[in-house]
């Protein structure tokens, strides 16, 4: 693949979603602008529980997220448009009612060290849903083989979005075991 036709690639499946990321963010900041949410059930974390029972949940919670925003690999990237602008939706939403709570300095202030690390899992494997659709539509070199050739640059980003999803795991995880190592340090533990 030339260097113009993996730049090509690379905005083909990044702009869109980070368009969609935008527009899901902005609708979930606008809807709950100024709401406040009701004092929580028990936080996860107590001097009662062990850090993996604090990484438990984060993860059952992240990882599904992940596999969703990666099913555009199996729905030519609606999936994946559609599952970014929920979940981004939903970050901006539930950020909003925390701000209104505790203050945008104390709500961003609470989730920047394992934010980040959640958020570029959750770009990896938006990236990685939408790489098969932008190499099969950008990538136009010829295969030489009777499969036709969109669809054999199709399998082609799906075997290299493998890697987006694996990495995306992997980063997610860390961000779980980061936030739970946090949560438990403001308990005391």
């Amino acid at each position: 693949m030339g260097r113009t036709t993996s730049l090509a690639v690379v905005m083909g499946a990044g702009l869109p979603v980070a368009l969609a990321s935008v527009i899901g963010m902005a609708v979930g900041v606008i809807s709950l602008h100024g709401v406040q949410s009701p004092a929580g059930g028990p936080v996860p974390g107590d001097s009662e529980t062990s850090l993996w029972e604090v990484v438990y949940p984060i993860a059952a919670t992240n990882l599904p997220a992940c596999l969703l925003l990666y099913t555009g690999v199996l729905t030519c990237g609606a999936g994946t448009l559609l599952s970014t602008f929920m979940l981004t939706t939903y970050i901006g939403a539930t950020l909003t009612a925390a701000a209104a709570n505790v203050g945008w300095l104390s709500a961003i202030g609470s989730i920047w060290i394992y934010a980040p690390l959640e958020f570029t899992g959750f770009a990896l494997a938006s990236y990685g849903g939408l790489l098969p659709l932008a190499t099969a539509v950008t990538d136009a070199e010829g295969t030489g083989t009777s499969v036709p050739s969109w669809l054999r640059r199709y399998g082609d980003g799906m075997s290299r979005s493998l890697r987006f999803l694996l990495l995306s795991l992997l980063v997610v995880t860390v961000a779980a075991v980061v936030e739970a190592v946090v949560i438990r340090s403001r308990l005391g533990n």
